[in-house]
């Protein structure tokens, strides 16, 4: 093997690692870019099956509002979903189309024909921490859900129709501090509240749509124009 091949090899190796850095370098900066940006969604959250909540180093959330009623049959695909605001300020998704907005963010949406509903899922589903704070993430959120007194929502950051996770509250209190604070005060959102630990499974919050929400729910507000 001459000099000149050697060289050719390194110098094809060397690409190669700038690439994959330039990738990685690439991905951190478009995700902080969105991150920054003063368009902040506020989406509900739906319990999980405990067996199937966390995996790995990630906490896989579920949206209570992922649900369109359409009568208009679409084609499997990636759309634009557009929001509309209810009086708490969560955002619920009100039409999909090809027109991006301020407000809109594109997700995959699949078509229902047995009853004219699209189901929309949403690329920001994952709140990454280490196995042993998932789990306690997870018992946080379910045990949170199952009290219909107190919140619980995804701080959504929107930006040229992507969307990034920015953080999970309860109650106005970032998760992760939650989740750091677990040892002292293991489930308690409240400081009235005492401190208790379950021995068997909870029932997770059932799933709703806004069309089968109470007639109560409060009134939305297009945020589309």
């Amino acid at each position: 093997m001459n000099l000149n091949q050697i060289n050719k090899k390194w110098i094809f190796f060397c690409l190669i690692v700038v690439a994959q850095f330039s990738l990685v370098f690439y991905t951190i900066y478009h995700y902080h870019s969105i991150s920054n940006s003063e368009t902040i969604l506020k989406f509900r959250l739906q319990g999980y099956d405990p067996k199937d909540f966390f995996r790995g180093d990630y906490l896989r959330i579920r949206f209570k509002d992922n649900v369109i009623k359409t009568e208009q049959y679409v084609e499997d695909n990636q759309y634009y979903i557009h929001f509309k605001e209810d009086s708490t300020g969560c955002a619920i998704p009100d039409y999909f189309d090809n027109e991006q907005t301020e407000y809109s963010i594109q997700a995959k949406v699949r078509y229902y024909s047995f009853d004219s509903t699209a189901n929309i899922s949403y690329p920001f589903n994952k709140v990454w921490m280490n196995q042993e704070d998932c789990k306690k993430a997870e018992r946080i959120i379910n045990k949170t859900l199952r009290d219909n007194r107190k919140d619980a929502y995804a701080l959504v950051a929107v930006k040229n129709g992507e969307g990034v996770l920015k953080d999970v509250e309860i109650e106005g209190i970032p998760l992760k501090k939650l989740v750091k604070d677990f040892d002292e005060e293991p489930l308690s959102l409240d400081p009235t509240e005492e401190n208790t630990t379950d021995s068997q499974t909870e029932v997770v919050t059932p799933f709703a749509t806004p069309d089968t929400l109470p007639n109560n729910t409060p009134q939305t507000e297009d945020l589309s124009n």
